[in-house]
């Protein structure tokens, strides 16, 4: 786990999330040893583990997973599979409207699992609302964005959700919009101040051209670790 993390890494932060009293766990303990079923004394050791919690994300209830971590020797037995089912389960059984967590970009084969069970990018994750942004700006705009002013993704994660509530995915469609236009909002502001336009023009608003001269505007493998960020 603190190899995905990198310089990240925080024994503190990582320890307070696991303390805080809204955690919740799923553990599961190694099966019998040939030195178990030889009578000797061996006690028995975590071999996979879930952090999860009930949380409102953006205000749509999830549960959300903090932590998918599996032991080595029991990569591709299928538990990575089995523990996300749990989970599915549990968020159903509460009355959730899905299951989220994040992932870190670099992870690809935690990235290529989810995938495989069914998870897709959530609307407000970073990526997905940088790549809205600068799509909409484009249309605005008339033309290539300035360089210095291409919407970006800085983060090294994607959030990544099961949903089964449409009304949930409606929801989050919906933050994310409205996210994005104020984005929009304070990069044509940006824009403006560095072309020398002055006064409240700019202002973004779906579906319209701004006034004046538009060039002016502008996980199983061998190493996988199911980790969210």
């Amino acid at each position: 786990m603190r190899l995905l993390y990198g310089s990240e890494w925080s024994d503190r932060e990582k320890r307070g999330e696991l303390s805080d009293p809204l955690a919740r766990f799923l553990i599961l303990w190694s099966p019998a040893t040939e030195a178990a079923r030889l009578q000797e004394p061996v006690p028995a050791q975590p071999c996979a583990f879930v952090h999860f919690r009930f949380v409102e994300e953006e205000r749509v209830p999830v549960l959300y997973v903090y932590e998918l971590q599996l032991a080595p020797q029991v990569h591709r037995l299928g538990l990575g599979r089995y523990l996300d089912s749990v989970c599915c389960s549990i968020a159903r059984a509460a009355g959730m409207a899905g299951v989220c967590l994040t992932c870190f970009k670099h992870n690809n084969a935690a990235l290529k699992f989810y995938s495989s069970q069914g998870y897709t990018e959530a609307p407000h994750s970073p990526g997905a609302c940088a790549q809205l942004a600068q799509a909409k700006l484009k249309i605005i705009s008339g033309q290539e964005t300035k360089e210095k002013h291409l919407v970006e993704d800085e983060e090294n994660y994607i959030i990544l959700c099961k949903l089964w509530d449409e009304e949930a995915v409606d929801r989050l469609k919906e933050y994310a919009e409205e996210s994005v236009q104020e984005l929009l909002e304070s990069i044509i502001a940006a824009q403006n101040s560095d072309d020398g336009v002055s006064g409240t023009e700019g202002e973004y608003e779906e579906g319209t051209e701004e006034s004046g001269d538009d060039e002016d505007i502008e996980n199983d493998t061998e190493e996988i670790e199911f980790n969210s960020a």
